[in-house]
């Protein structure tokens, strides 16, 4: 990878640094306009040696007349290293000298003077804010034409005089001195050939004055401040850019160098070029920000700049890598099997970045507030206290990143009137790093001409005095992370040790629950007004996703607002990430801080996080009484100590959680058990799952003879019939029973099941089909969206677990004991804390004392004489049932209950009768009402055996249904109630059972005449008259049959799922026979089945391609693409589409479908490219036009009445019935519904992503 010098040297003309004359003879006579050769004085000795290559001796100069106004600067640091020790500008020409006598901005060259008369061209300003290299004396500049710099206007607004006339703090100026009003922006070295931009550095103008701060180059005050455009253009030519250049040195000062390396390097890599960087620069007399030097020396205690057993690159490759969070702007390690030791240390690397991170956007907002405190005046001992000060007062930043039209009125959003209306710097390229350190975005505008007047770069115009806005707006009108900033203080550690953010953020949080519940605006919410589960989990989890801390934590909640309670689990923060040393206030001396101020600096926080939680959790809503907390620890110092092997591994297991955090997020519908804390043992959490393993998007094509599981045959893939005459030609003996052998192995008709696919990986959705992976199976090589070598590689990608939340659960992987026992951690600290004693407490002494708070409250919580925290019995279970509203995780088969008119609407069905979609259970729940009623001594006989019909009727089940007569009549007599007898399935079962022992026997045709008429048995029993057999994978399948597919006044009754199973995996067997026909007419009937299931459509899909009959191939498409849930589901039915419509001639609808294809799902369908390139090649050869862009293919499909994904009505459907669940206590539903919706929305906004996972774990039991 190229460094910035490596980039930016090229813009340099060639020679650019060595220039000799082209002339033979210096016989030009001075005074005149042409070239003239000058010998360089400089540079020193020293630096010749220190630096290599050095300048040539001759340079070439032109003479300017002395009526040419020019400024000569022969004071400028380092000019003993320049070839002429006199550097400065001159006008063009005479009439540009006027503009400049008017201190208006106007184009100058830039240069050495090796006199009074010459200068030797070195750049070109114009009058716009771009500098170019050249070295001629009357340059072409162009609209194509790249700078070299440029200084980018972001905002106006008012800051201290003190920045604009350098001075800060000193010159007699006290914290309250006067503010100037001006304009404010960014210095960024521009990248040639391309369009990425680099900060460098920023400006302020007042009044025509200029002032250059965050420069490298150790200017005096008098070089860099009050300048006018011409001297400021001169001092950034030289200062930034030429001379840090001449030096081999990246020019880009401090926290930009810390997000530059970051963002184009490995972690380790990085930070060890950061610290040569700083001594670097040290050694060449540059300045290394106090922020920097801090940077380095936290990392110096994490023992980054040592060996690293187990992080250390292999062959070129970091097993670590650095990814980036939209949500919160901070960043989380991910890794794939590191040991604990290095494990740690890559944990201890990501809070130290995050912390510097956390400080920084304190300096830059300060810095865009107008205050003089920003990373130009702090030293290291600064940034230490500050540190600390946000380790003692977490809540000072902690909803920063929420977006601020959450809170604030539009209106108030365009510009505070106070600070800048810009926001942070990007202290990164624009076109490498979506989200690097913070700063303002930098908008790369194309360069004007020397005499362009158009607006595409700012204007350095003055602001009227008449236009400023006032100075002092109220807090309550700024963004967060200014709101706290409006004083210019002189010590920002201070500042944030002495407010009180956290009720700040409780009176945020709670005026944001009107979004969320009904009624009016903030603390004047109507009484009336009531907050749904829905509104509660939404917007709680939605504060939890942009909840900004620098350790990695996980947190799990519940909530019960009928009761008025909530509930919050969450892990503490290990001593081990504190820092280990600070600066003495007085000596200015890096001094260690002890093991026991540590322990208590990591109780206080995690006790401080907890308030800070409970605070968010009370705010949401008013109804919320009762907040419980419960505190869980990881014990990693006492698990590092101790290394026994059990330690080990229970570590391993928690780091393996910590590291699975993009690809929990890329494949949310395949980790919703992790996810959302299920243990293998909950049969609840395997209800609410589908059946299929809710594994979408996987292989789904079919398997042919003589090739592996999985591939499709590429001539049936390709409609093009094989060679080798009819497909039902009988093959021998020998050969069927060896591919029905393999066929057996890979289905086992004996193995228990799981779902439609066996849990095997051999039924309909296994398999190896090109074109559709198993994303679980992507190794985490960091080339996915959610990984990278630095900022670049971002979370949002695919998606995520907000990282400060949960860090650890960054992924939303569960890290709590009481959510399902896989990691057995410690509890420390438990408390309940009371809804007015709370906020009264709170408002009075915030996070001040966080021991006595939970004391207050008489929490179970017991620290040691280091003030570790000991463990305790926890008297709070998050798993309790009061906080969980009453029957919410009853399954719908079983609930028995009716629902309201507005309910049945949007679930399609009046009861939760309506909802089922497990047969056993159905009949589980009829044979346990039948022995309630025939056991009920208040009834009569007659109305016993009235009831019992009614039930029966209900279910429709045929097979219950004929034991009607035999139940009734038992309880008419009074005689005991036979239970029901069910032995379809197991006769089914059985006759499975007998095909394998045929198999065994080697009598292949008998064991498939004996299952083909097994399954006919089956079938036919449920062909009865007044009923609809259904089958369904999941309740959103459910859910989309009950509005799209059922009609008015249906008997819809459940087949067993080892029937549809059966169709399933007799497809795949004759597909292997090469009887692809008959395989066709199993893929029908489960499709007759499961109309709103979407696998079976592109099963059937893959079946019927592979017979050429394509317009029934193209129809299943047409409908898997419809009904589809998931991106990998839509992009394999549209890539499917592509090929159907092509045999069919529609070369449009087949461009189009390859094109949304890959447009969903990019990279998933390796033949996509190459067919669609086949079919553009085919097309032109007969004139025909294809669509070439996505709004074209859209079109297309618009234009022939075909879907586009995802179907609005189908997200409508899903979405709406995910809310209504969650509000009426149908818990289970509403998981799988919850992410069917995610999935179809599979926004890359990381907050929406990470906020629904976070509500979808809060619905566990």
């Amino acid at each position: 990878m190229q460094s910035i010098y490596e980039e930016i040297m090229p813009i340099f003309p060639r020679g650019f640094f060595s220039r000799r004359s082209k002339r033979e003879h210096n016989d030009v006579p001075a005074g005149t306009q042409g070239p003239q050769e000058f010998h360089a004085s400089g540079p020193s000795s020293d630096f010749r040696q220190s630096h290599s290559g050095g300048f040539d001796s001759v340079w070439q100069g032109y003479g300017i007349s002395p009526s040419v106004q020019r400024h000569i600067i022969t004071d400028f640091p380092y000019s003993d290293n320049f070839p002429f020790p006199h550097i400065g500008w001159a006008a063009l020409d005479d009439s540009l000298s006027h503009d400049i006598s008017g201190g208006l901005p106007a184009s100058v060259l830039i240069g050495f003077f090796p006199d009074d008369s010459h200068i030797i061209p070195m750049a070109f300003c114009d009058s716009r804010g771009n500098i170019y290299t050249t070295d001629e004396r009357y340059p072409s500049i162009s609209s194509s034409s790249e700078p070299l710099l440029s200084f980018m206007k972001e905002a106006e607004g008012h800051f201290a005089a003190g920045r604009i006339e350098g001075t800060g703090f000193s010159g007699g100026r006290d914290a309250d001195s006067s503010t100037v009003y001006g304009s404010h922006g960014a210095v960024v070295l521009r990248v040639p050939g391309s369009a990425r931009s680099q900060w460098v550095a920023n400006w302020l103008e007042s009044d025509g004055k200029f002032t250059l701060e965050q420069v490298l180059s150790d200017l005096p005050a008098r070089m860099a401040a009050q300048l006018s455009y011409q001297d400021m253009a001169a001092a950034a030519f030289f200062g930034i850019a030429f001379y840090p250049l001449v030096c081999n040195v990246t020019p880009i000062y401090g926290l930009g160098d810390i997000s530059y390396r970051l963002a184009r390097q490995a972690p380790l890599s990085a930070v060890r070029s950061i610290r040569k960087d700083a001594e670097q620069l040290a050694s060449d007399g540059f300045r290394v920000s106090g922020l920097q030097a801090y940077f380095i020396d936290s990392l110096d205690d994490a023992h980054m700049f040592e060996p690293v057993p187990g992080l250390e690159a292999v062959h070129g490759k970091e097993p670590a890598e650095l990814v980036s969070n939209k949500n919160t702007h901070l960043f989380m390690m991910s890794w794939a099997g590191l040991d604990l030791a290095p494990a740690l240390n890559a944990i201890r690397l990501e809070s130290s970045i995050n912390r510097v991170r956390m400080i920084s956007d304190i300096l830059e907002t300060n810095d865009a507030m107008g205050n003089r405190l920003t990373e130009d005046t702090v030293d290291a001992r600064h940034i230490s206290e500050l540190d600390l000060a946000l380790l003692r007062n977490p809540a000072f930043g902690a909803l920063s990143s929420l977006p601020v039209e959450d809170y604030l009125e539009a209106s108030r959003s365009e510009g505070d009137g106070y600070g800048y209306t810009g926001g942070h710097q990007d202290r990164s390229d624009d076109e490498d790093t979506e989200d690097g350190l913070p700063g303002a975005d930098v908008a790369a505008d194309p360069a004007a001409s020397a005499d362009d007047t158009s607006d595409s770069m700012f204007a350095f115009g003055f602001t009227p005095s008449d236009a400023r806005p006032p100075v002092s707006p109220h807090s309550s009108s700024l963004p967060w992370d200014r709101r706290f900033l409006l004083g210019d203080t002189r010590d920002l550690a201070e500042t944030v040790g002495s407010t009180n953010a956290a009720y700040e953020l409780y009176q945020l949080v709670r005026s944001l629950a009107p979004q969320a519940g009904s009624g009016t605006p903030g603390p004047d919410a109507s009484p009336d007004s009531h907050t749904t589960e829905w509104q509660y989990r939404q917007l709680f989890a939605r504060i939890i996703s942009h909840l900004r801390v620098p350790f990695r934590y996980d947190i799990n909640f519940r909530s019960n607002i009928d009761s008025g309670v909530a509930a919050i689990a969450y892990s503490a923060v290990s001593s081990l990430m504190m820092p280990q040393h600070r600066y003495d206030p007085y000596t200015g001396e890096r001094i260690g801080i002890p093991e026991e101020e540590r322990e208590q600096l990591s109780t206080q926080y995690n006790l401080r996080l907890g308030i800070i939680l409970a605070a968010a959790a009370f705010a949401s809503s008013p109804e919320i009484r009762e907040v419980s907390l419960r505190l869980d620890s990881l014990g990693l110092e006492e698990k590092l100590k101790e290394r026994t092997v059990l330690a080990h591994n229970i570590i391993e297991k928690i780091l393996t959680s910590f590291e699975s955090l993009s690809q929990q997020l890329q494949n949310l519908s395949q980790r919703i058990e992790m996810l959302s804390g299920g243990s293998d043992d909950d049969e609840t959490e395997k209800k609410s799952n589908p059946k299929d393993g809710d594994v979408h998007g996987r292989d789904v094509g079919m398997t042919v003879a003589g090739q592996p599981r999985g591939v499709v045959n590429p001539a049936g893939s390709r409609g093009m019939r094989s060679q080798g005459g009819n497909e039902d030609t009988a093959r021998s003996q020998e050969e069927i029973n060896s591919i029905f052998e393999q066929m057996v192995h890979d289905i086992d008709l004996d193995t228990d099941r799981t779902g439609p696919s066996g849990g095997s990986g051999t039924g309909p959705d296994a398999g190896d089909t090109p074109g559709l992976s198993d994303p679980s199976d992507t190794e985490g090589t960091g080339t996915g969206p959610d990984t990278g070598a630095g900022f670049e590689a971002d979370f949002d990608a695919s998606l995520p677990f907000p990282f400060p939340v949960h860090s650890v659960s960054s992924a939303g992987v569960n890290v709590d004991s009481s959510e399902d026992g896989i990691m057995p951690l410690t509890p420390v600290a438990a408390v309940t804390f009371t809804r007015d004693e709370f906020v009264s407490l709170l408002e009075q002494q915030g996070l001040n004392d966080p021991m006595g708070f939970y004391c207050h409250f008489d929490a179970v919580i017991d620290p040691d004489e280091k003030g570790r925290l000991k463990e305790i019995t926890a008297p709070v279970d998050i798993h309790d049932e009061r906080f969980s509203p009453r029957g919410a995780h009853e399954e719908p088969e079983v609930a028995e209950r009716d629902f309201s008119h507005d309910m049945a609407e949007v679930m399609g069905a009046a009861d939760t009768a309506g909802l089922s979609i497990q047969r056993a259970d159905v009949i589980h729940r009829l044979s346990d009402s039948i022995s309630r009623i025939a056991r009920n001594p208040h009834m009569s006989s007659a109305d016993k055996a009235q009831t019992v019909m009614g039930y029966i009727e209900a279910t429709g089940d045929p097979e219950a249904r004929a034991q009607a007569s035999a139940v009734t009549s038992a309880l008419i007599d009074g005689n005991d109630v036979p239970p029901l007898s069910l032995t379809w399935v197991k006769e089914f079962e059985q006759a499975r059972f007998h095909s394998n022992e045929l198999i065994q026997q080697g009598r292949i045709a008998q064991s498939v005449d004996n299952q083909e008429k097994a399954i006919a048995e089956l079938d036919e029993h449920f062909h009865v008259e007044g009923i609809v057999p259904r089958y369904f994978n999941s309740y959103a399948d459910r859910v989309i049959y009950n509005h799209l597919f059922a009609t008015p006044g249906e008997r819809t009754v459940l087949i067993p799922d080892e029937l549809f199973d059966a169709h399933f995996k007799m497809a795949d067997a004759l597909f292997l026979m090469g009887q692809p026909r008959k395989a066709a007419e199993h893929l029908n009937k489960a499709v007759s089945y499961a109309p709103s299931y979407t696998m079976a459509h592109l099963r059937q899909a893959v079946g019927l391609a592979l017979v050429e009959d394509w317009d029934s191939a193209f129809a299943a498409t047409v409908n898997a693409v419809t009904i589809a849930q998931d991106r990998d589901d839509a992009a394999f039915g549209y890539y499917r589409m592509a090929y159907a419509a092509w045999m069919r001639d529609e070369f449009d609808v087949a461009a189009a479908a390859y094109i949304l294809s890959a447009q969903i799902g990019p990279e998933r369908m390796e033949p996509l490219g190459s067919e669609l390139e086949e079919l553009v090649r085919r097309a032109r050869s007969q004139d025909i036009q294809l669509p070439s862009g996505e709004e074209e293919a859209a079109a297309v499909m618009r234009d022939h009445g075909l879907p586009l994904w995802p179907d609005p009505q189908v997200l409508e459907i899903v979405s709406a019935a995910a809310e209504v669940c969650v509000d009426n206590r149908l818990f289970i539903p509403a998981r799988t519904l919850l992410v069917s919706s995610a999935r179809m929305k599979d926004t890359d906004e990381l907050s929406a992503r990470s906020q629904q996972i976070q509500v979808l774990r809060s619905l566990n039991a």
